[in-house]
């Protein structure tokens, strides 16, 4: 990736790359061409065929470059069209996306409808581990889908109807039968069925980046999906585990002396007292932008126009978006490192509730960036170090929760890791900060629910 950590350069993971063409319902397709229309406003055997092709280009370019990053003009042109072509058969880019978007909730109803009855046994968690391979296998041939929405409404455009409610209420409904003996600890089958498909997608995406950066052999997906079904079955079944008794897992970690705001890597020069304020303006700016866009879609103008300053304000303390994406990864990497050592002082559930509070906090700060630090800092050369510190604190952090564990002491670090962050970072951003399909209570709730019975076997 260049210096400009440029929007597209490597955006298609490895299983985003193995990403099958999607399996449209034919009856969602469009039937007649939008005016103004070359011949007939009939759309016949050749017109599906190109309406098809358009599709399947754009959920090809969306899984590379994001949806942001994609423009109808690059969607057209990858099939040999103008964007004339386009628009007779799409009013929109977020036309075509909501119908990419639709065909994902059809086939993880499809999907959740093949969930057997699952139980606290043995074979309950390896029905459970077979149903969430499948899963897997569903929301990395979607993951554009997935990953991308919602999309914010474009300038001159209505805004759309939101589908997600009535497939959300259908995979809870699902859930509510087939895990009848389940144990949610208060939480809405609606809100498991959520946990479980975000805490899938993004551990098998957040895996697939971190497997790009290791120098050791990469973790296969399907020893990610011991690590899920595992930690799942027993956050659900806590009965069918050996408890542990709650207990202090080691002290905390050093403290991590933070950078003195006027010093932070990336900005041009250190900053006065009276730029401070300027230079957080601008930076939450840059995180707001960062969560309704991405990286990908996210320009410097649009970082100044959200802040409000002129572009010479903004060059005064950073030298283009590289620089500043630096400043916001260091300041997010000091929060963490800062509060995740704590974890390890932690001797109870109640005192678990208090850090996970404490958390959250982190994640509405520095979300965004946290995401854009797993996700892209892979391909940065000058943030390797950072986040090498970082990943190797959450490694040991792990380690030394699950030092005695006889449920997930034995399996992969890597995806245990992968399964923690997630857990903590993942799940939190993407269903309550960016798509607020849960309250904050509910994440707690959740995250609680997996780190004190899935990961600890503490009781609640």
């Amino acid at each position: 990736m260049n210096g400009d950590l440029a929007a597209d350069a490597n955006r298609g993971t490895v299983a985003a790359q193995e990403n099958r063409r999607p399996v449209l319902d034919s009856g969602r397709l469009p039937v007649r061409r939008r005016a103004p229309y070359p011949v007939s406003p009939a759309i016949g055997p050749e017109g599906t065929r190109a309406c098809l092709e358009m599709i399947e280009a754009g959920h090809r370019l969306f899984t590379e470059r994001g949806y942001h990053g994609t423009t109808t003009t690059a969607i057209a042109e990858a099939t040999g069209r103008s964007d004339a072509a386009f628009y007779q058969y799409f009013d929109s880019k977020q036309a075509l996306f909501l119908l990419l978007f639709e065909n994902l909730g059809r086939d993880l109803v499809a999907h959740f409808d093949t969930l057997p009855p699952v139980t606290g046994s043995r074979a309950g968690l390896a029905a459970l581990h077979r149903w969430l391979t499948g899963l897997g296998v569903v929301l990395n041939r979607h993951s554009a889908s997935f990953l991308e929405w919602p999309t914010p409404d474009e300038d001159d455009q209505a805004p759309a109807e939101n589908p997600q409610e009535a497939y959300i209420a259908r995979l809870g409904g699902t859930v509510r039968e087939r895990l009848a003996d389940a144990d949610f600890a208060g939480l809405s089958s609606r809100t498991v069925s959520l946990v479980v498909t975000a805490l899938t997608a993004y551990s098998h995406f957040v895996l697939d980046v971190r497997n790009r950066g290791s120098r050791a052999e990469a973790t296969a997906p399907v020893i990610l999906d011991d690590v899920l079904s595992r930690v799942i079955h027993r956050s659900l079944f806590p009965a069918a585990y050996p408890a542990r008794a709650p207990g202090r897992l080691g002290r905390p970690g050093a403290a991590r002396t933070n950078t003195a705001p006027e010093r932070l890597p990336g900005l041009r020069r250190p900053v006065t007292r009276r730029g401070h304020a300027t230079v957080r303006k601008i930076s939450k700016a840059a995180i707001a932008a960062f969560e309704a866009r991405g990286l990908a879609g996210t320009s410097v103008n649009d970082i100044i126009a959200a802040a409000g300053v002129a572009h010479g304000t903004f060059y005064t303390y950073w030298a283009d978006r590289a620089a500043i994406v630096t400043t916001l990864m260091h300041q997010a990497a000091e929060a963490v490192l800062a509060h995740l050592g704590s974890l390890l002082a932690v001797g109870s559930a109640t005192g678990l509730r208090g850090w996970l509070s404490g958390w959250l906090d982190v994640v509405a700060e520095h979300g965004p960036v946290l995401h854009v630090w797993a996700t892209d800092i892979v391909d940065e050369p000058l943030l390797q170090p950072l986040g090498i510190e970082v990943d190797n604190r959450l490694r040991d952090v792990g380690n030394r929760l699950l030092a005695d564990s006889s449920a997930l002491g034995g399996l992969d670090e890597n995806a245990r890791a992968t399964v923690l962050w997630t857990i903590l970072a993942e799940l939190p951003r993407s269903a309550w900060r960016r798509n607020p399909v849960l309250t904050r209570d509910e994440v707690l709730q959740a995250q609680i629910l997996l780190l004190a019975r899935g990961f600890l076997g503490w009781p609640l």
